[in-house]
C-alpha cells in the first residue's frame, strides 16, 4: 500500500510499503478522510523529542476513518462494507486506570497513528471494540474531527463545566474551537475564544460562541470583566500552549476560585505562581485527551452529539490534500504560506 513514513524530523516520504495483516479481534480500513492535528505537527518538528525513536519509519495520522474492508473472524461488532470512525487510545484494558475508565492514563496506552499505522496510509487497522459505525448522515469528512471533538468534551467535563459557567478558551485551532463547542453544549452561558485568527473568530460566532476577541487588538481580560460583571470567568483553557503564556494569563483573568484548563502542552511554557494564584485560589488543571465519562466513551459522546447537530464537524476543514501532496499538507498546517488554517486533511 501507498503511505507517508517519517523518515527524519520534518521529513514525510510517500512511499509503496508491506500490506497490514490482522490479527484477532482487528479490522482493516481504507482511509477516507485523516486530519493532521498539532500533536502530528509537534512529532514532525521533533519539539517532543522522546517519541522521535519511537516514530521513525512509521506511518502518522491518528484522526482517521473510513471503510472496513476485511475483519478478523472473531469480529462481530462491524462489518465489511461499513463506514467507520477509529478511537485511536490503545488501551492495554487490565490496569487500574483502565478498568476505572479512565484508560488515556493507561501506562501502556499506545495510539493508533504512533505506534500503529495510521491515517497518513491507504489502509489503517485497529481492534475492533476501538472501531466506531457512522450513521449514514456523517460523513467522512464529520467523522474525521471526531477526535478533536472528544478532546473537548474531556475538558469541560474534567473542568467541571456546567449550566451558568462563564468560559474563556485561548486558541482558534481546531481543539480551541472544539472546547468552546463542548462549553455550549454543557450549558455555559457566557463562552468566548480569543485568537488572532479571523477565520476561527467567525466559525466560533456562526457555531454559536458568545464572544470572538481578536488578540492582535482587544483587550481579551476587559472584554471578559465586561461579560461577568467584573468579577472574571468560572474558566479559562490553554488551546494553545507553547511559548505564548496563555496559563499565566488565565490565572489573571478568571475570577477568584476560578479554573485554568491546560491543553496546549507542547513546548513546555513557564509559569509563575504568585500573589494572584494564591490570593485567588486559582486551580491549574491539565486536559489529556479523553476516556469514558459515565458509561459512555467520550469519543462516543462526540459521535452522538455530532450525529445530532449539536457539534461541527467539516467545517472546521480548511485545506484538503491527497497523499502525494502530504509535505506540502504539513506545511500549509504550519501556516507556512501564511494564510489562515484551522485544519488540513489528507483526503483519499
Amino acid at each position: 500500500m501507498r503511505a507517508a513514513v517519517f523518515v527524519a524530523p520534518r521529513t514525510l516520504e510517500v512511499r509503496d510499503v508491506p500490506d497490514l495483516t490482522l490479527g484477532s479481534g482487528e479490522v482493516l480500513i481504507r482511509n477516507q478522510v485523516s486530519g493532521i492535528c498539532g500533536s502530528d505537527i509537534h512529532l514532525y518538528e521533533d519539539r517532543i523529542p522522546e517519541f522521535t525513536p519511537r516514530i521513525l519509519g512509521k506511518v502518522l495520522g491518528h484522526e482517521l476513518c473510513g471503510e472496513v474492508v476485511e475483519v478478523a473472524p472473531d469480529v462481530t461488532n462491524v462489518r465489511v462494507g461499513d463506514r467507520v470512525a477509529v478511537e485511536p487510545l490503545l488501551k492495554c484494558g487490565q490496569c487500574p486506570f483502565c478498568l476505572s475508565g479512565d484508560y488515556h492514563l493507561c501506562p501502556e496506552l499506545q495510539h493508533v497513528g504512533i505506534g500503529w499505522s495510521g491515517g497518513f496510509g491507504e489502509y489503517a487497522k485497529a481492534p475492533a471494540e476501538n472501531v466506531y459505525p457512522l450513521p449514514d448522515h456523517v460523513s467522512y469528512e464529520d467523522a474525521s474531527l471526531l477526535d478533536v471533538l472528544a478532546v473537548g468534551i474531556h475538558a469541560i467535563h474534567v473542568l467541571g463545566i456546567h449550566a451558568g459557567s462563564s468560559v474563556l478558551v485561548f486558541g482558534g485551532g481546531a481543539i480551541g474551537l472544539a472546547t468552546a463547542q463542548a462549553a455550549k453544549w454543557a450549558g455555559a452561558s457566557t463562552v468566548a475564544i480569543a485568537t488572532r485568527s479571523q477565520l476561527a473568530r467567525d466559525l466560533a460566532t456562526s457555531s454559536g460562541i458568545d464572544l470572538a476577541i481578536d488578540t492582535t487588538r482587544e483587550d481579551v481580560g476587559e472584554r471578559l470583566r465586561e461579560a461577568t460583571h467584573g468579577l472574571g470567568p468560572d474558566v479559562a483553557f490553554d488551546a494553545v500552549g507553547g511559548g505564548r503564556h496563555y496559563v499565566q494569563q488565565g490565572i489573571d483573568i478568571v475570577r477568584r476560585g476560578g479554573k485554568v484548563g491546560v491543553l496546549g502542552g507542547f513546548p513546555p511554557q513557564p509559569v509563575e505562581l504568585g500573589g494572584d494564584f494564591l490570593i485567588k485560589e486559582v486551580a491549574i488543571v491539565p486536559c489529556y485527551s479523553y476516556g469514558r465519562w459515565g458509561a459512555l466513551s467520550e469519543f462516543q459522546i462526540a459521535l452522538d452529539g455530532l450525529a445530532a447537530g449539536e457539534f461541527q464537524g467539516r467545517q472546521y476543514i480548511s485545506r484538503r490534500f491527497p497523499l502525494e501532496e502530504i509535505s506540502r499538507a504539513f506545511e500549509v498546517a504550519q501556516h507556512k504560506d501564511g494564510q489562515d488554517a484551522i485544519k488540513v486533511s489528507i483526503v483519499f
